[in-house]
Formats: C-alpha cells, sequence, structure tokens
C-alpha cells in the first residue's frame, strides 16, 4: 500500500502539532491509510512539497504549485481563502477544501458583542468607571434593547446562520440576504440582493459575512452607506472590501 505524504503548515507549536498528528492519524487509521506526516513552517512549503500527495496550510503561493508533482488535494485552515486563489491553481486538477464551519460560534458572539456594546453603551459605563462617577439618568436615557430592533444580515452561510439564531434568542427581527434562497432557517424576511437599497434604510443593525467576489465588491456602495439610518450600527465580520471604505469614512 503507498504511503501518502502529508505536509502540515499551519502551526509552529509543539503542542498543537502533536494533538494535530494524533487526529490526522487516527482519521488514517479509521480508513485504513497508511501516511507520513511532515511539519514545515508556511514560507518552507515550496522546499518540501515535491512528492507530498496533501498539503494542509493557510496559504499556497505559485512557485509551491510549480514544484508540486504529485499533490491530489490542498485542505485550506482558514473559512476564506480568496487571499490564496490564482488562475493555475482554480484551473488545477487539486482539490481545494476549507475549514468552513469552525468559527461559527466564535464570530457570532463576537459580533452580539459589538451590538451589546453599542445598545448598552459599555463605552459610557466605562468613561463613568475611569472618572469614578455614576449618571444613571443620564446613561439609563441612551441605553436600548437589541429585542425587537431589526437586524439585517448579508450572507446566510454557517457564519449568518449562527447570528440569525442568536438575533432570534435576541427577540430582534432578521432580514437575510444570500443568492441561495433556500437559506431562510431563523430568517423572518428573506431578501435578494436587488432588493437590499429599499430594506438596507430599516435596519437597525447591519453583519456583513459575504464572502469577497466580483458580485459582492462594494455591495455598501455610496447609494446604500446614504441609505443607512443615521444611528444604525455595521458590522462586518468579513472582508474590507464589501464597504466602500473610502466613502464610508467620509459618512462618518
Amino acid at each position: 500500500m503507498n504511503r501518502l505524504k502529508i505536509l502540515v503548515a499551519v502551526t509552529k507549536n509543539e503542542k498543537r502539532r502533536g494533538k494535530l498528528r494524533n487526529t490526522i492519524e487516527e482519521v488514517a487509521y479509521k480508513n485504513n491509510k497508511e501516511i507520513n506526516i511532515l511539519f514545515c513552517k508556511q514560507q518552507d512549503i515550496k522546499d518540501f512539497i515535491f512528492d507530498c500527495d496533501v498539503a494542509l496550510c493557510f496559504v499556497f503561493e505559485k512557485e509551491s504549485l510549480e514544484r508540486a508533482n504529485k499533490l491530489k488535494w490542498i485542505h485550506f485552515a482558514s473559512v476564506g481563502i480568496d487571499h490564496t486563489l490564482y488562475p493555475e491553481l482554480l484551473h488545477s486538477d487539486i482539490i481545494l477544501t476549507t475549514s468552513r464551519g469552525i468559527n461559527n460560534h466564535n464570530v457570532a458572539e463576537h459580533s452580539f458583542a459589538f451590538m451589546l456594546y453599542f445598545a448598552r453603551c459599555i463605552d459610557k459605563a466605562i468613561e463613568f468607571k475611569v472618572k469614578r462617577k455614576w449618571e444613571k439618568w443620564n446613561f439609563s436615557v441612551q441605553t436600548s434593547t437589541l429585542r425587537g430592533k431589526i437586524l439585517g444580515i448579508l450572507g446566510l452561510g454557517a457564519i449568518g446562520t449562527e447570528i440569525a439564531k442568536l438575533g432570534k434568542a435576541f427577540g430582534m427581527k432578521i432580514y437575510g440576504m444570500d443568492r441561495d434562497t433556500g437559506k431562510k432557517t431563523f430568517v423572518d424576511v428573506f431578501f435578494k440582493k436587488e432588493e437590499l437599497k429599499n430594506i438596507i434604510k430599516i435596519m437597525d443593525y447591519i453583519v456583513l459575512s459575504l464572502p469577497l467576489t466580483e458580485e459582492t465588491f462594494h455591495i455598501l456602495g455610496k447609494e446604500e452607506l446614504d441609505l443607512l439610518k443615521p444611528d444604525s450600527v455595521l458590522i462586518n465580520i468579513a472582508r474590507g472590501k464589501l464597504i466602500d471604505e473610502e466613502y464610508l469614512i467620509k459618512v462618518l
């Protein structure tokens, strides 16, 4: 039986490497596969890839591809991989997979940390603490709740769906947009990209959880940003280029 050679370049930490090795070996054993695992630094992939069957990494550069004589599969240790895609890789016969789903809970909770920060005026609470004063009436009239607010989620992938789920638990009304019209779990109102300009004006909170593609580049441009409510909260947990950042700075 031919041994699969697996090149791993995702961590320098020896303890994590040990755990990763154990996990890979366990999966290989269950699938009756004999393997060799080689660890290296990200920048050294090109020096070790020539006879490897599988690569586990964050970035796979053109030089590494040119030296990959046996490579059949690249698994990226990140969810988004637009930073490492190029025509030669896309047109090759190599299988490309991502780590979709690993950050669902972390990123969703992080998004709600921001929502609660603004709704509960945490910045004011910290300011009062620093100044050692407590203006409770001044504080209370500025705070609000998430319950009853409209949460718009652009992108209902694994993370977007988890955000919608938490939003329902907070009693928010969920508006969701996705190119896949079947993704309506936890969503009260599903809309298409073409309807964004009509709907964005009523959103209290907007979360961007889209991949960056030609279709989503500057999905929030001048027109969309001008339509936002003055007190709305925009949270981008995806790529910066989903927003026209130059105009956003002017709006702010």
